[in-house]
């Protein structure tokens, strides 16, 4: 009895604790781009620094523009499009924007093509919760885990998998076609670039392989949808129209290829965001989630260290 007990307040108090870390989550409410001339931002509205690439706003965030200078804000909610003119200065709101001074021009809406990146991110958020000490030790298994649904094209064939063992050497078999990829010289990645392959459905498995003996088969088959010319130039026209808005930030990119279901190169604009924007880690956990939808487990908690030695 006092165990069912215990397992029922557990399952109570965990959603309640996961509220309330939520509540105190603030929301990127804006993007800042096209910074010209002189704006800065602060964060704490104390220290101020200059902004030269886009950046996200958050609740409390301070913006000042310069002579001759301007930038433009895009707003996470409604896509409505927004220019701080020169020697303007605006305090981010949770639901709207203080001025101080200068004027805000409205400049229409962009929508259609950015998707929800605020519902994303409290999905995103969830992937962070649970804080555990990781050993990134080798275990003695073999077990290998794979997305379990991803789409590849002409433009981006590759195919990602967690390096599981030092020596482990791996066959991929999609369908009936057979391909054998050597050890890898990266340590937790494992990259295959797959030859076109006939428009649609494929299913597919990765073997682990030990000195040419099969040491892990998969039990299930995963799946993979290889887009048609048309399908993927309808995507690259989405990413042309955001290049369009702001052709500094991957960020946006990367969040437009995942919601696509291209998982691989979305990680990749997500790491060179990150990798050019390392004060970013609010946004931190979009790549953390992108990781463990791929299975990428160590690359995954690496991000949950650098998320959360910052919070």
């Amino acid at each position: 009895m006092y165990r069912i007990f215990i397992t029922i307040m557990t399952f109570l108090i965990i959603p309640f604790l996961f509220s309330s870390a939520m509540a105190e989550v603030r929301m990127p409410l804006y993007l800042l781009y096209q910074a010209k001339g002189q704006v800065k931002l602060t964060r704490d509205g104390k220290n101020w620094r200059p902004i030269s690439s886009s950046k996200f706003l958050f609740d409390r965030y301070q913006v000042q523009t310069g002579k001759n200078s301007s930038c433009k804000l895009l707003n996470q909610s409604n896509a409505s499009i927004q220019i701080l003119s020169e020697k303007t200065h605006i305090i981010i709101n949770d639901t709207s924007i203080q001025t101080i001074a200068g004027n805000i021009l409205s400049e229409g809406e962009a929508t259609g093509i950015l998707g929800n990146i605020q519902q994303n991110f409290v999905k995103a958020l969830r992937y962070t919760v649970v804080r555990r000490s990781v050993s990134h030790s080798q275990s003695d298994s073999f077990e290998l885990k794979t997305v379990r649904k991803i789409k590849l094209c002409k433009l981006y064939p590759d195919l990602v998998w967690q390096h599981i063992h030092p020596g482990c050497q791996y066959r991929l078999i999609v369908d009936q076609q057979q391909f054998n990829v050597s050890e890898q010289t990266h340590k937790k990645l494992v990259r295959f670039k797959l030859p076109e392959l006939s428009n649609g459905t494929h299913e597919y498995i990765v073997q682990v392989l030990k000195n040419g003996k099969v040491v892990y088969q998969p039990d299930k088959k995963q799946k993979l949808y290889w887009l048609s010319e048309k399908e993927q130039n309808a995507i690259l026209n989405g990413k042309k129209f955001i290049e369009n808005i702001d052709p500094e930030n991957g960020f946006l990119i990367g969040n437009y290829m995942e919601e696509q279901g291209l998982m691989v190169p979305a990680m990749d604009h997500y790491r060179t965001f990150f990798e050019q924007n390392p004060d970013e880690n609010e946004m931190r956990p979009f790549l953390i989630k992108l990781y463990s939808d791929l299975k990428l487990k160590c690359l995954k908690h690496d991000e949950i260290n650098k998320y959360n030695a910052v919070q």
